[in-house]
């Protein structure tokens, strides 16, 4: 149960206990004053002084308090903003993503096995498996007017990797298919046990279509390293210049 004092909503116990406590200490006044030279209105002044100190003094009890309270929310929300600014990984589709290939990626691979980026340094550390980097050619601008000079810029990727430049995508031309599937017959001596790691960039789709299609062409030991090259180089990890496997 609540009561209302003045601008606050308190319980009504904590209403008559301030209140008692008013009274006792004015009672306390009067019983201090001496009798013989006590004008009533002095009393009255000391006792509505008293009375007025101890409302302000409690009026500042509840603003601390409240402030208090929000202090905590606030250093709350402070520690938990960069746990909610992190977006769920979108659910992994039944088949391959067909667009909008540069955006946050599964954090699942069915059949595949995901890697961080210390894992694909031990696997490239120890030539564990043949990496594969399957990011899209650059291409030139389509606004960029005729007579401007453009250059792609040049790709820098794990070392030792090959390149199946544009075998990402979710639907690939016949000629494209046949050259993704013979890149990797070259890669592993056309043996299917081979460990392949397929990466691109970070928040790219390339290389989760491009391991998703190795696994269908029967590649057991396929693994994904959503970090891609961003990743690698972020870790202080070594890059190199690569050029895209030619095609037939």
């Amino acid at each position: 149960m609540f009561c209302w004092d003045g601008p606050h909503r308190l319980s009504c116990n904590e209403v008559l206990t301030t209140r008692r406590s008013l009274w006792d200490s004015a009672a306390a006044i009067l019983k201090s004053w001496p009798r013989t030279s006590v004008r009533a209105d002095d009393g009255v002044s000391q006792i509505l002084t008293m009375m007025s100190l101890m409302k302000a003094e409690q009026s500042r009890a509840l603003i601390r308090e409240k402030i208090g309270g929000i202090a905590v929310v606030v250093m709350a929300l402070i520690v938990a903003l960069p746990v909610l600014a992190q977006e769920t990984p979108p659910v992994e589709p039944e088949g391959y993503r067909l667009e909008n290939y540069h955006a946050p990626t599964p954090a699942t691979l069915k059949g595949a096995t995901v890697i961080d980026t210390a894992r694909a340094f031990d696997i490239w550390n120890n030539k564990g498996a043949v990496f594969v980097d399957t990011v899209a050619h650059p291409t030139r601008p389509a606004d960029l007017p005729k007579e401007a000079s453009w250059q792609a810029a040049t790709r820098l990727d794990i070392p030792g990797s090959i390149w199946l430049v544009d075998t990402g995508f979710g639907e690939l031309t016949t000629s494209t298919l046949r050259y993704f599937e013979s890149g990797l017959v070259r890669a592993t001596a056309n043996d299917k046990s081979k460990s392949l790691v397929f990466y691109c960039r970070t928040n790219c789709w390339a290389s989760w279509n491009a391991a998703k299609r190795s696994l269908s062409l029967g590649y057991k030991n396929v693994s994904w390293y959503p970090g891609g090259a961003d990743g690698w180089e972020k870790a202080g990890h070594p890059l190199e210049e690569r050029q895209p496997e030619p095609r037939d």
